[in-house]
């Protein structure tokens, strides 16, 4: 297929950490409680909740649609480069790097990724870990690196992890302030907003696709499976995902777990089940250990597509240590893009 690039469970996650490039532990990383970049316009915190152009907002008034004489679809919004931007969402200062791409029009309207850390990392090591503003300047694309809540920090995807999961954080309502708040401050083509994460990040990337289909395009999950049930997981609309998993993971297993951990194969079943496709995978790619099987036939030309790494750990396909047989931020790019919402 075109989009190939070739390049004790929750206890662990909840004391441990992952992989990345601060080590397996996830290093030393910013103390969640002690804020270490500038945060909002570069230099002061934009309120979520006043995104009208009041204060707060860094004077910004672009409206939705990027369409009035301020818009960043006409004046370019933020020069290219990393910016460290913030917003109140319920109460929490939420902090995200921003990476805006070099070259290309800035007043046209660019897609934007969503990148999510595992349990226990931080935005900077995630852009580092994926390389995801490299591939941006080369492609045009807006990404973003998210910061979870807590110490360590996490994501609530609904039975995980850390005190996001246990004090039910409003992540999925975060997301949506932020996508408004970067729809002010950059160009964003509304229809091609897409996540992707690790771990955690991933288990976080299946339930936007379960719980904002209206919003996120398409998903790339890493090494994290979807942990709400088929009552919980009711997305408006066929959503594509793509999901990479090692056979050998020893955080989150391959084959489920008893601390809710699904069976990899069978929640990509009840993906495919949820978007119309056939009933039985077809192999559509085998590169050493690495083989890929999509569900054909899915209803409004979506995809469900599961890439398994024999004998892969918890690691993201294609960095150090992991399978260079495919890239999963490449191929993960290379599938996201194929697809916008309705």
């Amino acid at each position: 297929m075109p989009w190939l690039g070739v390049g004790a469970a929750c206890l662990f996650l909840l004391s441990c950490g992952e992989a990345g490039p601060g080590g397996p532990d996830g290093g030393a990383g910013p103390d969640a409680s002690a804020p270490t970049d500038a945060g909002g316009w570069d230099g002061g915190p934009i309120d979520g909740g006043a995104g009208d152009g009041g204060p707060g907002d860094g004077g910004i008034d672009g409206g939705r649609d990027g369409g009035t004489a301020e818009g960043p679809c006409v004046t370019g919004g933020l020069a290219p480069g990393d910016h460290n931007l913030s917003l109140v969402h319920d109460g929490r200062l939420r902090r995200y790097l921003l990476h805006v791409p070099t070259g290309g029009d800035p007043t046209a309207p660019r897609p934007l990724v969503l990148d999510f850390h595992g349990f226990s990392g931080w935005k900077e090591q995630q852009a580092e870990y994926t390389r995801y503003p490299q591939l941006a300047d080369e492609e045009g694309f807006l990404v973003a690196h998210p910061d979870g809540t807590g110490t360590p920090r996490g994501w609530n995807a609904g039975g995980c992890c850390g005190s996001a999961d246990a004090e039910d954080v409003d992540d999925v309502g975060f997301v949506r302030a932020m996508v408004e708040q970067i729809r002010r401050v950059s160009c964003v083509d509304p229809r091609r907003v897409y996540a992707t994460g690790f771990s955690n990040g991933g288990m976080f990337s299946h339930r936007l696709a379960c719980e904002a289909s209206d919003l996120i395009a398409a998903v790339v999950p890493v090494a994290g499976g979807n942990l709400l049930s088929d009552d919980a997981c009711q997305p408006s609309r066929p959503v594509p995902v793509l999901h990479f998993h090692g056979t050998a993971d020893p955080i989150v297993r391959y084959e489920g777990s008893r601390l809710g951990f699904p069976d990899i194969p069978v929640m990509m079943a009840e993906w495919a089940a949820r978007d119309g496709c056939d009933a039985v995978p077809v192999e559509i790619s085998r590169m050493g250990d690495v083989h890929c099987e999509t569900w054909p036939g899915c209803a409004g030309g979506v995809e469900v597509t599961l890439c398994t790494i024999d004998g892969g750990g918890h690691v993201w396909p294609g960095t150090l240590g992991a399978t260079q047989n495919i890239d999963a931020t490449l191929a993960g790019w290379n599938f996201l893009s194929r697809f916008a919402l309705p």
